[in-house]
């Protein structure tokens, strides 16, 4: 062994030991990447077993560029080796890091070479998370059919391997998936399924993550109070498992229920709990997150000085910790409350940076967003053919990456413009696609939209 590799297994094994030493990793991550530019040039099994033991560590750290330039070259590595394991866990990876990054399609096609390798393996344990994976990827495109499919056949794997576990992990997608359906009370049925199997497994760190997402159900179905209930159970649950970032998570909850409920002050205090919970353990990430969400509730209660002040300290922890992700979301809520202050020039500063980290990134979806925000800049200033032009590259990224949901919302954006402008015939094309989308998933808005179309439609026959 040579000191390359002396000096790699000795971070191996302490990341190995210690999965949840977030101080440590960011001390050391200097020396990390050190560590896999000496080793990555020997081409060797050492190389697969440091990816794979790091994979967690770059996940909860956004470091997504990183993960796709070594996993990709980690794949190089397997396939000279000869090694399909190792090549399909690795294209799996891969796959889902693509996803984070906002490129879902890409996702979804190294997602389907990782199954057809696992098919190929028979190893159905890779088989059954690959589904896992293309199930939840098809979900974030709004794909919900595509999901439940792969979701349906995953539940058949970990049934007939007996894999309670992952069975549980299976039923509270399905729950995800049919909730975004609208069909709420199915996803609560498959919540409280998986529930059952986590209490008789006595796996209290998962149980309290599905009593965090039934309050999240709830929440959605409009019953805050139940929502409450949840959420306080989850952080009790996961204050005995001493699960201190599903805690933070719930006590979160807790404060965007009391934001629904118009008790800013109240919000606040949960947040700021969350804040302090976050902070304690080192979670940069979920501080910058809980700094966000303060902003929003400042931000609801018209105190646009502390609003502004809680986004700019989350941009700090973002540039911080090298979150683009989080700097492109601090943009872009600083960029809303100047617009929502009428001061366009600076809202669409703020909505072109966050669009340029969204491009640096490869993150399409945060890409159409940045376009689409600026596309309501013009069209609040009155220049609807600008509004207009970024609207349509909104929604041709929204359709090249085949995200129907975000598809249907752009549509919306271009059928007002088109309404304002009396152009009712394009106006009636695009608010047809968002009414057909709603309709077809059981969305809470297809009645109201339908009615508004049917009112554009009567102008027409006038």
């Amino acid at each position: 062994m040579n000191i390359f590799e002396r000096h790699a297994r000795f971070y191996m094994e302490h990341a190995f030991d210690h999965p949840g030493d977030w101080d440590w990793f960011d001390q050391e991550w200097g020396q990390i990447q050190r560590a896999w530019m000496n080793i990555k040039g020997l081409r060797n099994a050492l190389c697969l077993d440091f990816l794979l033991v790091f994979d967690r560590f770059l996940d909860r750290r956004n470091l997504l560029l990183q993960e796709i330039e070594w996993t990709s070259e980690g794949i190089g590595i397997a396939r000279e080796l000869n090694n399909q394991m190792r090549e399909g866990q690795l294209l799996n990876i891969l796959g889902n890091t693509h996803a984070y990054a906002g490129q879902s399609k890409k996702s979804i096609e190294i997602l389907e070479q990782a199954l057809i390798t696992a098919d190929y393996l028979k190893d159905e344990d890779l088989t059954l998370d690959v589904l896992i994976n293309l199930g939840i990827t098809q979900h974030r495109t709004g794909n919900i059919e595509k999901s439940i499919d792969h979701f349906q056949k995953a539940l058949e794997y970990a049934e007939k391997n007996k894999d309670q576990g992952r069975k549980s992990s299976v039923l509270s997608n399905l729950a995800l998936a049919y909730k975004d359906l609208g069909q709420t009370r199915r996803s609560i049925d498959l919540m409280e399924q998986s529930l059952e199997i986590c209490r008789n497994l006595g796996n209290i760190n998962h149980e309290a993550g599905l009593l965090n997402n039934l309050g999240n159900s709830y929440r959605n179905l409009g019953d805050i109070n139940q929502a409450i209930i949840y959420f306080e159970q989850a952080a009790l649950l996961a204050r005995e498992a001493g699960n201190k970032r599903v805690e933070a998570s719930a006590i979160g909850n807790l404060g965007s229920c009391y934001y629904r409920l118009g008790n800013m002050e109240r919000a606040i205090d949960y947040l700021s709990q969350q804040l302090f919970m976050v902070r304690e353990i080192g979670d940069r990430l979920g501080e910058g997150n809980a700094l966000r969400n303060i902003g929003l509730a400042y931000a609801g209660m018209d105190d646009v000085q502390s609003a502004i002040s809680y986004h700019e300290a989350s941009l700090l922890i973002a540039r911080d910790i090298g979150d683009l992700s989080g700097e492109g979301i601090a943009l872009g809520n600083l960029g809303n409350v100047y617009r929502k202050l009428e001061d366009y020039a600076r809202a669409t500063q703020y909505y072109t940076k966050r669009l340029e980290i969204a491009v640096t990134i490869g993150d399409r979806r945060r890409q159409a967003v940045g376009l689409g925000s600026l596309g309501n800049i013009y069209s609040d200033m009155g220049k609807l053919q600008t509004a207009l032009e970024y609207y349509e590259k909104a929604i041709g990224i929204a359709r090249e990456t085949e995200d129907k949901q975000d598809e249907s919302l752009w549509a919306w954006n271009i059928g007002l413009a088109y309404e304002k402008l009396g152009d009712y015939e394009k106006a009636i094309t695009y608010l047809s696609i968002t009414v057909h989308y709603e309709t077809q998933i059981g969305h809470a808005n297809a009645e109201s939209d339908r009615i508004y179309l049917e009112s554009i439609q009567k102008k027409m026959i006038r």
